[in-house]
């Protein structure tokens, strides 16, 4: 016979309550098992993170669309492909302007490649539609916060919008984009 604590019991038989745990032994429904009798019940960190709840995901659009193109670029990288892409790529870091909603993905081996990704975007968009990028929305990945790429948005008084790190409704644009890439990625396979 076995000697469990009641929280060794409880994460055994797949996170049920502890009192149902207790009761399960008790009635000897399960086999091979003593309960320490001095085992009190803790909270259980699963348990407490599978019960949370996220705030719900707006309909609408809380700010209104940019104006001009160049008014505000949304970008995210996402990473690592589980299957290298051409080249020993393993990472995407994509760039959408909020106005005409046209998008821009840059291949990359690591992370660290953004910002020389976002320089030749942004110089892309000059030479290309003499437009200028004024906001950048990024969510907070060390690769957007790096001195250098800080550094030269302060100089060129570009505005960097910061959104909550892994919370797909405030960096919708951007991550609507890798979910469609990837669906259309998995359909060709």
């Amino acid at each position: 016979m076995e000697l469990l604590t009641i929280n060794e019991l409880h994460r055994r038989l797949g996170h049920v309550g502890h009192d149902t745990a207790r009761l399960l032994v008790e009635k000897e429904l399960v086999q091979g098992v003593e309960l320490d009798p001095e085992s009190k019940p803790t909270m259980c960190t699963s348990c407490e993170w599978g019960k949370g709840h996220r705030k719900a995901v707006q309909k609408e659009r809380e700010n209104k669309q940019a104006v001009a193109l160049g008014d505000e670029i949304n970008s995210d990288v996402w990473g690592p492909a589980p299957v290298e892409f051409i080249n020993h790529k393993e990472y995407f870091v994509s760039f959408t302007d909020d106005h005409i909603r046209y998008m821009v993905i840059y291949l990359m081996s690591k992370k660290s490649e953004t910002f020389e990704n976002y320089l030749a975007f942004k110089a892309w968009l000059k030479t290309q539609h003499n437009a200028q990028i004024r906001m950048l929305r990024s969510d907070r990945g060390g690769e957007y916060l790096s001195g250098e790429f800080s550094a030269h948005l302060k100089k060129v008084e570009t505005i960097c919008q910061l959104i909550v790190h892994n919370t797909p409704e405030y960096n919708g644009v951007s991550e609507q984009l890798n979910w469609t890439l990837l669906e259309k990625v998995h359909a060709n396979c």
